[in-house]
């Protein structure tokens, strides 16, 4: 009997030995996170290109987040008026309506953006997107009439034409492309793009050297090795007459895209070199009515040039100043206003001001964008300044503009013959110093 008990004991301990294991073991298997489990609050189950899940720790996530937001619009400044936000790749290109109304930006998000300059001063931030299918733009400019964008697309290697779009309410819906060009530049990239402000051509150059002038149909007018080893940039100037080229080599070529008074085309004409330079040249810009040009180069120097003249008849373009500009090595921008009183040059992720009638040194703006600066523009008004290099366009007020504005009409003051006169300068030049004192520089 006493060995029935002990039997009996032994199994009813096994028993609850195995018991006890199984329920710890089920405890166990329950407290571990399902493979399907939904997201919780404080660990977030995310799924992976391939379906399977990982447990990321919200607050790691979070501050990820609020790092890459704070480095994003942490940058501020007295002469910035605002950031144009919207886009979310990097913004390659833009081009100022020649109204001076509109402002379009394109990016690698495979979008272009319309905004409107009047809210450059003001906190809205209207502005339309349309799509570019497929394919993103490198390069954008406004049709003459604002009706029309030219881009030149990355993975299609070619120009296409788009008509703006409105909705049955007059609202802006979106592009229609209107022509493809045929494809020319096989072999480089695109180094500039521009269209005639009258309408009549449109221009092309790669890195490689090849310089196509086409017709706004897709029609091949003219086709030209520049010859300058690699050409770093292209500009069509504001007027319409001149396409500038610059590269590898010291000089600058200015060519004319001469047409008849019936309209027709005749040629590209060599018309005069900008010379003085003794390293490639990155950059050249052109006022509104290319009577002054002004270049960067890599021998670390900037330079102003008089081109109010008559190459026709032999005259030579003459060099107003030379200024040191230390490009650190690296490929440079420059922006000459419109009434050519300012310039800006980007170097890096920096923007440098000069006055455009001393070539004296202003200010140094440091690392307006996270990334190396692609554009450079003044607005037509020359009130601003708009810069891109990342996700952002900065819009800066254009102080160096205001101050030559103001020594400008001090000089009409004192010349002025009448009493009425002179106030009403002397109203402009109040409102104009008023305004500086607002931004701390005067």
């Amino acid at each position: 009997m006493e060995d029935t008990n002990v039997v009996f004991a032994v199994a009813v301990a096994c028993l609850v030995a195995v018991t006890s294991t199984l329920v710890y073991f089920i405890r166990y298997l329950s407290s571990k996170p399902c493979e399907n489990s939904q997201p919780e609050k404080n660990g977030v189950a995310n799924k992976d290109p391939i379906g399977e899940s990982k447990t990321i720790p919200q607050p790691k996530k979070k501050n990820v987040f609020e790092h890459k937001k704070i480095s994003k619009s942490n940058f501020s400044h007295p002469w910035l008026s605002k950031s144009l936000k919207a886009h979310t790749g990097n913004v390659l290109d833009a081009d100022m309506s020649s109204s001076g109304k509109y402002f379009a930006t394109a990016s690698e998000d495979r979008s272009i953006i319309l905004w409107a300059t009047s809210d450059f001063s003001t906190k809205n931030n209207t502005h339309n997107k349309g799509r570019v299918e497929f394919d993103h733009a490198l390069r954008v400019c406004w049709s003459p009439d604002s009706k029309a964008l030219v881009t030149y697309k990355a993975a299609a290697n070619c120009v296409e034409v788009y008509k703006l779009t409105k909705s049955a309410e007059g609202k802006f819906s979106g592009f229609e492309v209107v022509v493809t060009f045929p494809v020319l530049h096989e072999s480089g990239e695109i180094a500039g793009m521009g269209i005639d402000i009258n309408g009549r051509y449109i221009m092309t150059c790669s890195t490689d050297n090849e310089l196509v002038i086409w017709t706004l149909k897709g029609e091949v007018l003219h086709r030209m090795n520049t010859n300058m080893g690699s050409t770093h940039a292209a500009v069509l100037s504001p007027c319409g007459r001149f396409v500038t080229v610059c590269g590898f080599t010291p000089d600058v070529k200015v060519m004319e895209v001469v047409f008849s008074k019936t309209g027709s085309f005749e040629k590209v004409n060599r018309s005069f070199d900008l010379k003085g330079h003794t390293s490639g040249v990155f950059h050249v810009s052109t006022n509104t009515d290319s009577t002054k040009m002004a270049t960067v180069s890599k021998d670390n120097s900037w330079k102003m040039f008089d081109t109010k003249i008559d190459y026709g008849k032999g005259q030579e373009p003459s060099l107003l100043f030379s200024i040191a500009f230390d490009t650190r090595g690296e490929k440079a921008l420059i922006a000459l206003s419109p009434d050519g009183r300012s310039v800006a040059i980007a170097s890096s992720t920096d923007v440098f001001f000069y006055s455009g009638v001393t070539g004296k040194f202003v200010k140094k703006i440091e690392h307006v964008h996270e990334e190396p600066i692609t554009f450079l523009v003044f607005d037509p008004s020359n009130k601003f300044l708009l810069s891109g290099g990342d996700k952002q366009v900065r819009v800066f007020h254009n102080v160096v503009g205001y101050l030559a504005t103001i020594e400008d009409l001090e000089q009409k003051k004192r010349t002025a013959s009448h009493t009425a006169m002179r106030d009403r300068i002397a109203d402009q030049i109040a409102e104009a110093q008023k305004f500086l004192a607002s931004l701390g520089e005067c």
